[in-house]
């Protein structure tokens, strides 16, 4: 009896964390309304249910990398790399935050930004595909074309994205090496 009751603050201590960390997990979900309106391309609806969880939660980061991803969609690509800038800084060791925000540098064209934001979401999930797949698209635009081949081959051994050999076949081409960008 005594064991337990010397057992008894720990337990109660623990089990108030789980609970704290299990509200505070819910807490950080993109609100469901705006995760379904992205997922059917109503990326402006999307944006105004974001901006207010946002505005409400100012470091729900979670709410900021769909946030970005959605300004990126609409072409606001400032708004975009805005947005994701702070989700990283908030949540850099999450490879989703990472891969968006490189996404979003690809796109305006920052090339070796985006580059650096790829390895780092690779570093954390080594099998992220896309992270591959973007990277090699970045490094195709750096004009390091044999690296980017790499970058497809990693991304095609993980899954059938047709975008991959198409990428690779233009590095291949850009490498005179005609055979192989006509078999990819």
């Amino acid at each position: 009896k005594e064991k337990i009751m010397r057992l008894a603050p720990a337990v109660g201590i623990g089990l108030a964390f789980v609970l704290l960390a299990s509200v505070f997990a819910f807490a950080a979900q993109p609100d469901p309304a705006a995760q379904a309106a992205y997922d059917r391309r109503d990326y402006k609806t999307s944006v105004q249910i974001l901006e207010e969880q946002v505005k409400k939660n100012p470091n729900d980061a979670d709410a900021m990398v769909l946030l970005g991803s959605a300004y990126r969609q609409l072409g606001d690509l400032a708004k975009s790399e805005n947005v994701l800038k702070k989700a990283v800084g908030l949540k850099g060791k999450e490879p989703q935050a990472l891969l968006e925000y490189g996404q979003t540098l690809l796109a305006l064209k920052k090339f070796k930004e985006a580059v650096s934001d790829f390895d780092k979401a690779i570093s954390l999930k080594n099998d992220f595909e896309k992270a591959y797949y973007n990277r090699g698209a970045a490094k195709i635009e750096l004009k390091e074309f044999q690296s980017a081949i790499g970058d497809f081959d990693k991304s095609l051994s993980m899954g059938q994205n047709p975008d991959s050999y198409f990428s690779r076949g233009q590095a291949k081409y850009a490498l005179n090496d005609r055979d192989g960008a006509m078999s990819d």
